[in-house]
């Protein structure tokens, strides 16, 4: 995973999302399971989530019981144990804007496909934020829950080579645009489905802009603040 210096956090979301995220500090983390089965177009759903490896067919050899198998569509893609990840591995994904990153050939920071998330972004001081993360989790872990946290920018591989170290901190460049940061919470013994993490209020530390105010431009000020610019 790369470790750069982040400016902010952003989601973008439907506007009672983005409110309940931001008056109730709900983060809600949903399941590996979930992205993987979601079909939206390479947008939330990702096919290859919860995948160790895929290898093309015309880049590799494969032989069963000795005979080769050289009809294969698509590529051959190894899955971890649906009792070990699809359980216990939930996530939380934003789009983080950090030191270093590449202005886009249009002027703006986001792709224009982040529209299709909804029509409000929240912008989120990150250091605040992942303390009050941090704080939640150990609150948990306090309390006898058994929880882990586990956050990073994801790193984005060539979707055309073989790849064989994927986890959930490693995605095809398919959605390189995306420029993803994410928090991946490994729980044990939960029902299932989402798991929603209290970090309480974020008001203070965050605020909303409508999506159609894309930010273009941004330069780190001596104070270590960042200046956003809306069009």
């Amino acid at each position: 995973m790369r470790s750069k210096p982040i400016w902010l956090f952003s989601k973008v979301g439907h506007r009672s999302h983005i409110g309940a995220l931001r008056r109730k500090g709900t983060v809600y983390c949903n399941t590996v399971e979930h992205f993987q089965g979601t079909k939206d177009g390479n947008l939330r759903g990702d096919p290859l989530e919860n995948c160790t490896s895929f290898y093309h067919p015309d880049q590799v050899k494969l032989t069963v019981n000795g005979h080769s198998l050289t009809e294969i569509v698509g590529p051959i893609i190894v899955y971890n144990s649906p009792d070990d990840v699809f359980q216990a591995t939930h996530l939380f994904c934003m789009t983080c804007i950090y030191d270093g990153m590449e202005m886009r050939d249009d002027g703006k920071i986001f792709d224009e496909r982040v529209r299709d998330f909804g029509e409000m972004m929240l912008i989120i001081k990150p250091a605040a934020f992942m303390t009050r993360v941090e704080n939640a989790v150990t609150k948990l872990q306090q309390q006898g829950i058994d929880i882990d946290l586990y956050r990073g920018m994801v790193e984005y591989v060539p979707s055309e080579k073989n790849q064989h170290q994927m986890n959930v901190f490693r995605k095809t460049d398919t959605y390189a645009w995306q420029s993803e940061f994410r928090l991946a919470l490994r729980v044990g013994n939960w029902g299932g489905g989402a798991f929603p993490l209290q970090i309480g209020n974020i008001a203070d530390i965050s605020y909303v802009v409508p999506i159609k105010k894309f930010i273009n431009k941004y330069e780190e000020l001596a104070d270590g603040r960042v200046d956003l610019n809306f069009s």
